[in-house]
């Protein structure tokens, strides 16, 4: 992807906000979360941690102004947008026209950043409190993580869905509306670029976010100034690969590039900062384009960059407080997080060291200097690929010898994809790397070993989803005989709990999307239940119903009582976005539906604060 230099740097007032998130409303077929967003407006509230829910806050009300007169770009003649919402870091591109058989080109847009003259294509999701009320994103709040790490909001699209609030310096913040904060100053960078206001947008996702990380996500996009509909949301890994197969089908073959003249089975596996997700397609000829069929998805794997650092950063605090006679559990709290801090920092460090390509073809290392890092104690250290790989294996254990219980790794993804697919590891012609980690030498060795040959990087790993998430929203907006919108396919199997432990798939992993089904009869209602029915909704392939994850328990409550053992039909339905609406009825009264309502319980955790909130 291109990537442009420079850009008008400034802040972005905070959005309005979007609720709480404690429960969760699943409407019928996505129906926008512009409802949400309306209800939002008319309630008050900001990013001050005082109040949960809010609406629209001083600084939205104040872009509402500030933007009068702007015209809005929208329909057919928008520039086709894209939204890249990371765990350590997020991005904003479009289509730029180009001649030629590509047509668009995405380019990344610079994005201000708080505490700096220059914008940068990258903007860490990151968020610093200070005293006052003025929120930093960006680059400020990456600096305050050595001084006041307390104050910095980080991994939050981890918290996003799972979490309603989070804990800073004592203050409880609504996650969906710091995400707002974050895709505002997105959205805002594009209008400064393009020159109008911008509804319409393409957001991307890991493919195997819940319902509710999705409604938490969607409401968020809303609350930041997005038109929100129902094919919103595009699976990460579904990006990477739309942006790998940008223009093959109308460009002469290069020497060495992969041949799509005929049908050809892909496995895109996308490392970013927080997941891993993975996904399998079959790829064909058709006329100007390439046609993809999804096959399977992964499950959440939730592995990825943040974790390599901080395995090697734990690795890094061991030697040296061995060799210093350090313990820093006593360390005042102040100068333990700061040593947490510089080691994070130097692991980060080491990654990107060992592995750049060095000019004259030596190994890469990377040479560690701290001086004084703890009283007359130096850190010097050299470390090189071989063992930076050694350190960071367990991230990389081949799943075939993986027991039940053990901690997830980022093999486990393509593993899982590869399971539903129902094809071996020999079946693939051709495997994709996206995804910052894919710059990583021990990643690309492990998917070798697991696959038999080496993997091929996708162009700018580190842009390809928000090029993808670009060329989806061209192809939404239509016009083009070149490009088509991708598909969606459920990640996993969607049931709920029976009597005794059973399970009853409604809507099973890999399913086209939208999708809707009608279990008739299916349910009883149980002793003592009278007209109040608690159904509990649960995703997983796993043949123990046991271990399949509780995604939230619905509440039936119907109008007259119904009798114990009278039947119950169950209806189902999946969007492209992925959002899920149930209705239940009495099989004896068809004609009563009853709405669900998920609700969404925090774990048993609460509330996690910064630092070391839940990964």
């Amino acid at each position: 992807m291109r990537r442009p230099a420079g850009a008008s740097s400034g802040r972005a007032a905070l959005p309005a906000g979007a609720g709480t998130g404690a429960a969760l409303r699943v409407p019928r077929r996505a129906a926008a979360t512009g409802r949400a967003a309306q209800a939002g407006r008319r309630r008050r509230g900001g990013l001050d941690g005082r109040r949960a829910t809010g609406g629209a806050s001083r600084g939205a009300r104040g872009d509402r102004r500030g933007r009068r007169g702007g015209r809005t770009m929208s329909g057919s003649g928008a520039p086709a947008v894209g939204v890249d919402f990371g765990t350590t870091g997020s991005l904003v591109a479009w289509g730029r026209p180009v001649a030629g058989a590509r047509g668009i080109e995405p380019t990344a847009i610079p994005v201000p950043q708080d505490g700096r003259d220059a914008a940068a294509d990258v903007l860490p999701t990151l968020l610093f409190f200070p005293a006052t009320r003025k929120v930093l994103i960006g680059e400020a709040a990456r600096e305050q993580l050595g001084l006041r790490p307390d104050r910095v909001v980080r991994r939050l699209k981890q918290l996003l869905g799972r979490f309603p609030r989070v804990g800073v310096a004592g203050r409880a913040y609504d996650t969906t509306k710091l995400a707002a904060a974050v895709l505002q100053r997105l959205r805002r960078a594009a209008e400064t670029r393009l020159g109008g206001r911008i509804r319409e947008a393409v957001l991307t996702v890991p493919a195997s976010f819940d319902v509710h990380r999705r409604r938490a996500l969607l409401d968020a996009a809303a609350a930041a100034g997005f038109a929100v509909g129902p094919r919103t949301l595009l699976d990460e890994p579904v990006a990477a690969l739309a942006a790998f197969l940008h223009g093959r089908a109308a460009t002469p073959r290069a020497a060495g590039e992969p041949d799509f003249s005929a049908e050809r089975l892909v496995l895109v596996l996308d490392v970013g900062g927080g997941t891993s997700d993975a996904c399998v397609a079959r790829v064909r000829p058709d006329g100007a384009t390439l046609a993809v069929e999804l096959r399977a998805l992964s499950r959440f794997t939730p592995v990825g960059g943040d974790d390599f650092d901080a395995l090697v950063a734990r690795r890094l605090a061991e030697g040296f407080c061995a060799r210093a006679g350090l313990d820093p559990a006593v360390l005042p709290r102040g100068d333990r997080l700061l040593f947490e801090h510089r080691m994070r920092l130097t692991a980060e460090r080491v990654k990107r060291d060992v592995s750049r390509n060095a000019d004259d073809g030596s190994e890469p290392a990377a040479e560690v200097r701290q001086l004084f890092l703890h009283g007359e104690h130096h850190l010097v250290e050299r470390i090189d690929r071989a063992r930076y790989a050694e350190w960071v294996a367990p991230l990389l254990a081949d799943p075939r010898g993986r027991a039940a219980g053990d901690a997830p790794g980022v093999l486990d993804a393509p593993w899982d994809a590869l399971g539903k697919a129902g094809v071996a590891p020999a079946d693939v012609d051709l495997v994709l790397l996206a995804g910052g980690m894919a710059l990583v030498p021990a990643v690309r060795d492990a998917v070798a070993r697991l696959f038999g040959r080496a993997p091929r990087l996708v162009p700018d790993p580190l842009r390809a989803v928000v090029a993808g998430a670009v060329l989806q929203h061209a192809a939404l907006l239509g016009g083009r005989a070149d490009l088509r919108p991708a598909g969606a396919i459920a990640a996993e199997s969607i049931g709920v709990r029976t009597a005794g432990g059973g399970f009853r798939r409604l809507i099973g992993a890999g399913t086209p999307l939208p999708a809707r089904v009608v279990e008739r009869g299916a349910f009883a209602v149980p002793p003592g239940r009278g007209c109040y029915v608690r159904i509990p909704v649960v995703e997983g392939e796993d043949p123990r119903p046991d271990r399949h994850r509780l995604l939230a328990t619905l509440a039936l409550r119907f109008p007259g009582r119904a009798a114990e053992g009278d039947r119950l039909s169950l209806e189902a339905a999946l969007d492209e976005n992925k959002l899920l609406e149930l209705r239940g009825f009495l099989d004896r009264d068809p004609a009563v539906f009853v709405a669900a309502r998920l609700r969404l319980d925090e774990p048993a955790g609460g509330t996690p604060t910064t630092p070391g909130e839940d990964r």
